[in-house]
C-alpha cells in the first residue's frame, strides 16, 4: 500500500527523473566542439565563396546590360526617326544621329556642313 501512496515522480533519493537527468547532463567534449565548429567554418565558407562568384557574375551582366543599353537606344531611335520622318533621306537621318551621339558623349561634333562646303 505504501507504493500506491508514494509518488512515482520521485525515486528513493527524492528527486524527480528530471532533475536527476540535468544533474547528469555535462558539456560535450571539446574535440567535439572543435570538430563542429571547423565543419560549420568550412560549410559557410563554401556557400560564402559560391555567393561571391553569383554576385561576380550579376555585376557582370549589369555592366554588360548598360554598355549595350545605349546602343540599343540609338538603334531604336534610328529606325523610329527612318519610319517617321520618310521626307529625310538617309544622309540627313545619319546627320542628326551622329551629331546627337557626339553631344551626348561630350565629343567635338564633326561638321558635315564644313566638309560639304569644303568638296564644292
Amino acid at each position: 500500500m505504501n507504493s500506491l501512496t508514494k509518488d512515482s515522480r520521485t525515486s528513493s533519493s527524492g528527486l524527480s527523473w528530471r532533475d536527476k537527468t540535468l544533474n547528469s547532463m555535462s558539456a560535450p567534449p571539446m574535440h567535439l566542439v572543435a570538430l563542429l565548429g571547423l565543419v560549420i567554418l568550412l560549410l559557410s565558407m563554401s556557400s560564402y565563396t559560391e555567393f561571391k562568384v553569383h554576385i561576380e557574375r550579376e555585376k557582370m551582366g549589369l555592366k554588360l546590360l548598360l554598355y549595350l543599353l545605349p546602343l540599343a537606344l540609338f538603334v531604336v531611335a534610328y529606325v523610329t526617326m527612318r519610319h517617321r520622318l520618310p521626307f529625310l533621306n538617309k544622309r540627313e537621318i545619319n546627320d542628326i544621329v551622329k551629331t546627337s551621339i557626339s553631344r551626348l558623349l561630350n565629343l567635338e561634333a564633326i561638321n558635315y556642313k564644313n566638309k560639304e562646303t569644303n568638296r564644292r
